[in-house]
């Protein structure tokens, strides 16, 4: 096996997908599992960041790191010289780097999601969005979400919407709404802070643990507990939007045109939360 590989931490080691060698993993699953009533019953295909540790491996500038690798890059396709600098990469991700080698690293942790290691594939995809935020905000937020769900761990999702330090790493999604409202059914104050720019207001130049407080003040107000009750709407009334499920389309997820609730689409649902943002921040600003 390349050197490459063996150097690499034991916390990148356990969420990769290897074809053979002594860490060799992978073989293609099946789900037959249901998600809010919809039953998905697919057939996984070839895992896109599949390594096979017998490819060549040839050291390459680390200026190239950031060349595109096209759409749906997969390890197998890469040249030799870019499987070097992948590599290089998961040994130090605090490298900047071209979006198609997180992509590829990111494919194989939504397949851990299903049927791997699934709690450091999470940590692991905390992580990366820590430094790429932007290319994953969306896609990763949804699938450790529909995964949770799809694999009946919802003890898993219940313990994440507790941490109040977990999610806050993503913009929030109306599926991670609609996911609160069959979990745990209210927004708490940091959630409704996440949701400041998608109901189009700035958030004030305050210290994120005021604005908290003063949002928890609001909502003691409004509805006597620090938190907005989501029974108060009528998800059924709320216009539908398609959910991404994964963005490796290996595991087939795709196939399922699912539509569920989309709150951030509500008149009803923004002006309410916009409100209380409002008074929030008028609030704070003025301590």
């Amino acid at each position: 096996m390349d050197k490459n590989i063996l150097d690499l931490p034991t916390n990148v080691l356990d969420t990769l997908w290897f074809a053979d060698g002594p860490h060799a993993n992978y073989v293609e699953s099946n789900l037959n599992k249901n998600l809010f009533g919809l039953s998905i019953h697919t057939t996984t295909s070839k895992e896109p960041s599949l390594i096979y540790t017998k490819l060549p491996i040839k050291i390459a500038p680390i200026n190239l790191i950031n060349q595109d690798l096209g759409y749906y890059p997969t390890y197998e396709r890469l040249s030799a010289e870019q499987r070097y600098l992948y590599l290089r990469w998961l040994n130090d991700r605090m490298i900047a780097v071209s979006d198609g080698f997180i992509y590829l690293y990111y494919y194989g942790l939504e397949r851990h999601l299903y049927f791997g290691n699934a709690e450091s594939a999470i940590l692991e995809i905390f992580n990366l969005c820590l430094n790429h935020k932007i290319t994953l905000d969306y896609y990763a937020l949804n699938a450790i979400l529909a995964s949770s769900i799809i694999m009946n761990k919802r003890e898993r999702l219940l313990y994440l919407f507790k941490d109040k330090d977990r999610f806050k790493k993503f913009n929030i999604t109306n599926f991670y709404i609609v996911c609160k409202n069959e979990i745990l059914p209210y927004l708490a104050p940091r959630d409704l802070l996440a949701l400041s720019l998608r109901v189009k207001l700035k958030t004030p130049k305050v210290d994120e643990k005021v604005l908290i407080k003063s949002i928890a003040y609001t909502l003691e107000k409004k509805f006597s507990m620090s938190k907005l009750p989501l029974d108060i709407f009528n998800f059924n009334s709320f216009p539908r939007e398609p959910i991404c499920l994964a963005a490796n389309t290996s595991l087939n997820l795709h196939q399922y045109n699912l539509e569920l609730a989309a709150p951030l689409k509500s008149d009803d649902f923004c002006n309410l939360a916009r409100d209380i943002l409002y008074e929030s921040f008028e609030f704070a600003v003025n301590l």
